[in-house]
């Protein structure tokens, strides 16, 4: 069995199970872009957002480009951002 890529705090496996890869790609572009164009942000804060981009990314490569989420909840936080980005 392959491993999971390691992440510093995104779970993998729910990731893997709500997001498709455009959505997981989508979330790490927001975070970059939250991470480098906010004024308002502390560096603390901008390293959370970069580490979850990094996540994202990962997660999204490990998975591949046709990936479709094993079990999206239509409710499901990441997701909605995810498709506001998308502009679903």
């Amino acid at each position: 069995m392959t491993q999971l890529p390691t992440t510093h705090s995104v779970d993998v496996e729910q990731a893997m199970e709500s997001l498709n890869y455009e959505e997981m790609q989508a979330l790490a572009e927001l975070y970059v872009g939250w991470a480098f164009n906010e004024e308002n942000i502390d560096a603390d804060w901008r390293t959370k957002l970069i580490q979850w981009a990094s996540d994202y990314e990962a997660i999204a490569n490990f998975c591949g480009s046709d990936w479709k989420a094993t079990s999206a909840l239509p409710g499901e936080m990441m997701g909605f951002m995810a498709r506001m980005a998308l502009g679903r």
